[in-house]
């Protein structure tokens, strides 16, 4: 009788679950645009640019393009400065009204092994991993707060309760990025059809 392939759930050691799902991210060729500039001691406004592209997944609308120039790229002397003697106080003061996202970004950009990426996916891998529900930042967030105090709520959020959990995954030889590859990827599992079928006592506000 002929067999056929089918999906099921099982558990495994934290570095057997972030070689799964950093290798589902693979090697996408967007992905020059961070691992050509990030590792340089000094940036150019060119680096940044490529940078923010790499986070937007597209290449940056004007608006998009003229905020970056604006707020950060203005600033370049700033970065490479903090890149050299990060502050937090520094960072906040020059960098205050950014989106809490893009923000969180910047801190990746100027220490890499410090900061991880946040976004809407790896949020979603975080907070099933930790509460086991499937849930969206925006949803978690208006639960609890204002939507006029989102921005700084996300940075909290951040600060406080995901830096400590991602930095709790970094055992051994496993480093920040690979960490961030493999949450996103997770994360995005878990918005996808697949979650329903493969985890079906989790909790879901889809």
């Amino acid at each position: 009788m002929q067999s056929y392939p089918v999906l099921c759930f099982n558990t495994a050691s934290l570095r057997e679950f972030v070689e799964f799902w950093s290798k589902v991210y693979g090697s996408p060729s967007v992905e020059k645009l961070y691992t050509d500039h990030i590792s340089k001691k000094r940036f150019d406004a060119d680096d940044i640019l490529a940078l923010y592209q790499w986070k937007n997944g597209t290449p940056l609308s004007e608006r998009k393009r003229d905020s970056v120039e604006t707020n950060i790229v203005a600033k370049l002397h700033i970065i490479n400065e903090l890149k050299l003697d990060y502050s937090e106080e520094a960072f906040q003061k020059n960098f205050k009204d950014m989106t809490a996202v893009w923000k969180i970004f910047l801190k990746n950009i100027i220490s890499p092994s410090q900061f991880a990426i946040f976004d809407m996916h790896v949020f979603r891998a975080f907070w099933f991993l930790t509460t086991g529900e499937i849930r969206e930042i925006d949803d978690v967030l208006t639960d609890a707060i204002l939507n006029t105090h989102k921005e700084r709520a996300k940075e909290d959020l951040y600060n406080i309760k995901y830096l400590p959990f991602i930095r709790s995954l970094m055992h051994d030889d496993i480093p920040l990025k690979k960490n961030d590859e493999c949450l996103m990827m997770f994360g995005k599992f878990l918005r996808s059809e697949f979650s329903r079928a493969l985890l079906p006592n989790s909790k879901s506000d889809k």
